[in-house]
């Protein structure tokens, strides 16, 4: 095994890179060799899976079990999964705002998961929050392997896989709470079967690319981009001369996309009444409503969400990034600065070093990208991706790192293929003065390939230390301060939570809907919890009303323990009745 493993190795880094080239792999013209060869193959690419399903699960587990809080979209999204447990589901999909398809395998892993961890608890659903996108992210290898070997060849699906599993930011949002692991997998699954299905003309490789185009779009609305990507690169095919399909294919295979499409989204369209009741693409297309919904508060499931801006009835936009801080305030200001702040986090996705290769592997590989039709289709998605960022941020003033992500996937490949031509040349550079006269060629080819694979190795894992750190280490206070309302708080008391996290652990997301009654004689007070940091948190609807609240009230818990309540990062302060009465009025 270990043999086997070194040979692929040494594969992986052979002296010449066939797609720098524009070769394309062949096999031997025996028949029996060229079983024997595509046998090679088969295991080769076992082995090359297992090698990333190790490598994925080891990161994976390690953030896991070094994970200080939820994400606070996810307590978002484990409310949304228990809603679709215990209410009407078409009644829950019209008045949440996200898209279905990731809450909806939250709730079928936190079966098993809350079987063995002993029921509904903030652990036991972080846990299943955790887990799904951990195999979202397992089973994403696949395709994304694949994916890279039809457009350039294995070696390329490999270390393109190793790169987007490894780069901080995607390796951190695809193993916490979120649905980018989920969303990424069907989005590449469909971008795999578009590429076949453009290379065969495959009636059933376009339908399965529909079907995982829609769950696409089900877990979130650009997963519908993908649709549109190929219906349009389907559509040149019958045009552009030199690849002329005849129309009657192009109809075809243009029906069953759409019709498989149609058939796994149309019914979440059908119960909204519109295709996604995200504010954010009605802001985008009409800036100056004033009657956009926005997102209700995970504070609790009784008090309306409070804005803040200088006009009444007025939303001012959350800011995602500290970038759009800084973000002109006249909307005519900010076309270019959009286009900056884009450019920011795409540089921040790649962990800056590897927008090298991606430069250099668009200028290298830009004949053999234009003579690939599932190449065209990478590229239309990341056209369409990137004016709708540019809008985005034209609009709110801010772009994230996380919208991004779908480009850093996208150009992934081209890195990687880039990535390997580097390290072929500066191998067989070294080898050339430093191997010595008395090598053999075949001492030189195999000191070269190792070589080769160590730049790989350097190139593709640069950015894992800053992976491997805790996620939201610097947020452990909040869940101290929710353990402590556990044990501390009466049900009927009111948590303020603006941060969300305190709520959660202690429970509170779990009571949401329900009416406790006080014990006899108790009138139940008003908790509130505040941050102590460098900077405002003017994303936070809440802040302002917290401050306010805190004020009036006295500090019972703080942390770190070990520190004064003037220097303490988080506080609970706890409110009488009688001067609860000071709350700010509610619109």
């Amino acid at each position: 095994m270990e043999g086997r493993v070194a040979d692929l190795a040494v594969q992986d880094a052979q002296a010449v890179l066939p797609v720098a080239r524009g070769a394309v792999e062949t096999a031997p013209a025996s028949s029996g060799w060229a079983e024997r060869w595509r046998c090679r193959d088969v295991v080769g690419d076992v082995l090359r899976l297992l090698i990333l399903f190790l490598l994925t699960a080891s990161i994976r587990l390690w953030l896991i079990c070094n994970t200080e809080v939820a994400a606070r979209d996810s307590i978002g999204f484990i409310r949304y999964a228990l809603q679709l447990e215990s209410q009407p589901w078409d009644q829950v999909l019209r008045e949440s705002l996200q898209h279905p398809g990731y809450p909806a395998g939250l709730l079928a892993v936190s079966y098993p998961v809350r079987q063995v961890l002993g029921g509904t608890t903030p652990q036991s659903m972080q846990l299943s929050a955790q887990l799904t996108s951990v195999l979202a992210s397992l089973l994403l290898i696949v395709p994304m392997f694949y994916l890279g070997r039809q457009l350039f060849d294995r070696r390329v699906g490999f270390w393109a896989t190793v790169l987007f599993q490894c780069l901080p930011v995607s390796a951190r949002v695809m193993s916490d709470g979120l649905s980018e692991a989920t969303f990424f997998l069907f989005l590449t699954s469909a971008l795999w079967m578009a590429a076949g299905a453009l290379r065969r003309q495959s009636l059933a490789r376009f339908a399965a690319c529909g079907i995982f185009g829609g769950l696409a779009y089900l877990t979130r609305p650009e997963g519908g981009l993908v649709l549109l990507a190929t219906a349009l690169v389907l559509l040149g095919m019958g045009i552009f001369p030199r690849v002329t399909w005849p129309w009657p294919r192009v109809a075809k295979c243009a029906g069953a996309l759409t019709l498989a499409a149609v058939m796994v989204g149309a019914p979440y369209a059908l119960t909204i009444g519109s295709l996604s009741n995200k504010p954010t693409p009605r802001r985008m297309l009409d800036p100056e409503s004033t009657d956009v919904p926005m997102a209700p508060q995970l504070t609790s499931a009784h008090r309306p969400p409070v804005f803040f801006s200088g006009m009444p009835g007025r939303q001012q936009p959350m800011v995602a990034s500290l970038l759009g801080i800084s973000a002109p305030s006249d909307l005519h200001d900010r076309h270019w600065w959009a286009v900056y702040a884009i450019a920011n986090e795409l540089s921040k996705g790649y962990q800056y070093g590897a927008c090298v290769p991606l430069a250099l592997g668009l200028c290298w590989f830009r004949r053999r990208l234009w003579m690939v039709p599932g190449a065209w289709v990478l590229g239309t998605l990341c056209l369409l991706q990137g004016l709708i960022l540019w809008r985005l941020a034209i609009v709110a003033g801010y772009v994230s790192d996380r919208h991004v992500q779908m480009l850093v996937l996208c150009g992934s490949f081209v890195a990687a293929a880039a990535s390997i031509h580097i390290a072929d040349r500066l191998a067989g550079f070294a080898v050339r003065y430093w191997g010595g006269p008395e090598c053999s060629p075949g001492r030189l080819t195999v000191r070269a390939s190792w070589l080769a694979l160590l730049f790989l190795i350097a190139m593709t894992m640069f950015g894992l230390p800053d992976a491997l750190k805790p996620l939201h280490a610097n947020r452990a206070g909040h869940r101290q301060a929710g353990l402590w309302l556990a044990d501390h708080a009466q049900p009927a008391d009111e948590i303020l939570d603006p941060f969300c996290w305190a709520h959660y652990y202690a429970g509170r997301v779990f009571m949401e809907g329900m009416t406790p009654e006080p014990p006899p004689g108790y009138t139940p007070m008003s908790y509130v919890v505040i941050e102590h940091s460098d900077h405002d948190h003017i994303r936070l609807p809440q802040i302002a009303q917290s401050l306010q609240l805190a004020a009036r009230g006295q500090a019972v818990y703080h942390w770190p323990e070990d520190k004064s309540v003037e220097e303490a990062k988080v506080l609970v302060y706890a409110v009488p009745p009688e001067k609860q009465s000071a709350k700010l009025r509610r619109p």
